[in-house]
């Protein structure tokens, strides 16, 4: 009952919460992409590479398009998902700030159990970009190391569809 009542007072937006939501804001494009869209660049790849692809349950993309419209409310957007991410419970791998482009990159669990890695960028011109990699005792080494085998030619039809909305995002 205690840890009920913990949580209820926690009004803090969560990163899942404000993906739902945004679902409903038409300047927000939203996607859920299964673990089964990866493919291996090489048939053959290492047993070590399938594992670490086993580890990752699905992918949840939005992406906040930067028009004539949405600039209004860019700025706001931006502040929110920013605000969730200097939450407490997420953990820095990685930051790039170059001006009016920026890059970072946040985990939730341990650092060699990780349960979700969030990719988060942000380009004053285009707009932003989310990117939930939802798993299982992921290791943010062993990420890198799939997303250098990972498949993403025209042949997979999935990923194919998806860089052709991710190039409408500018």
């Amino acid at each position: 009952m205690t840890v009920l009542s913990l949580l209820s007072c926690n009004n803090e937006l969560s990163l899942q919460r404000f993906f739902i939501d945004s679902k409903e804001n038409d300047y927000y494009l939203a996607l859920d992409i299964p673990s089964s869209i990866l493919e291996l660049k090489d048939a053959d790849a290492s047993q070590e590479i399938k594992d670490i692809a086993k580890t990752i349950r699905k992918i949840n993309f939005l992406g906040y398009q930067l028009t004539e419209e949405s600039k209004v409310n860019f700025n706001a957007e931006k502040t929110k998902v920013r605000g969730i991410l200097k939450q407490s419970n997420y953990h820095e791998l990685m930051r790039v700030n170059s001006g009016k482009t920026e890059l970072m990159v946040k985990f939730l669990g341990e650092e060699d159990a990780i349960d979700e890695v969030i990719v988060y960028g942000a380009d004053g011109e285009k707009g932003f970009l989310v990117m939930r990699i939802l798993g299982k005792d992921m290791n943010p080494a062993s990420i890198f190391k799939l997303m250098q085998n990972v498949n993403i030619d025209d042949d997979n039809a999935s990923l194919a569809q998806l860089k052709g909305i991710l190039s409408s995002v500018q």
